[in-house]
């Protein structure tokens, strides 16, 4: 199964079901694999659902918020919250279902944004940072260099449209 660049089946699920613009990570995939893909994906979120049991649609709500308001200061105890569920148990069940952290979905999240800002807009690296939920721009810049291998100037330069 392909792992989709840092995308499991169940975040692409989620990324359907919220309506994310989910092309931009796609678009290098061959046509007939994304097809197969996206007409896959209920069946296998269903088959997710099933093998962890019937709880896994409680944090469903934790990662709506996540998706909508990764900008935020999000804690666990929140999400866990949303969920209705403790923060081991939620933290755990997370992270069986989605295939990373609570933390590390947050960052993807935050990530993903920075990328489609640093693409579409000529907002300074700073601002991003800052808008997508950073304290600080050099922490958003280790956390960008982490991830992606590249630095947030770097990576513009790399993807001008």
């Amino acid at each position: 199964m392909n792992k989709f660049e840092n995308l499991t089946i169940y975040e692409l699920a989620v990324a359907l079901k919220y309506g994310k613009n989910i092309h931009a990570r796609l678009d290098h995939l061959p046509a007939d694999t994304l097809g197969e893909s996206v007409e896959s994906v209920d069946r296998l979120h269903t088959e997710l659902l099933y093998s962890v049991g019937r709880s896994a649609h409680k944090i469903d709500a934790a990662i709506a918020y996540m998706n909508n308001y990764f900008y935020k200061d999000i804690s666990l105890v929140y999400l866990a919250e949303l969920a209705h569920l403790s923060m081991y148990h939620f933290s755990r069940l997370f992270k069986q279902i989605v295939g990373r952290s609570p933390h590390q979905y947050l960052v993807m999240c935050r990530l993903n944004a920075a990328k489609d800002m640093l693409v579409n807009t000529k907002k300074p690296i700073n601002l991003i940072a800052f808008d997508i939920g950073y304290k600080t721009s050099s922490a958003f810049t280790v956390a960008f260099k982490k991830v992606e291998r590249i630095s947030p100037s770097d990576y513009r330069k790399n993807n001008k449209k």
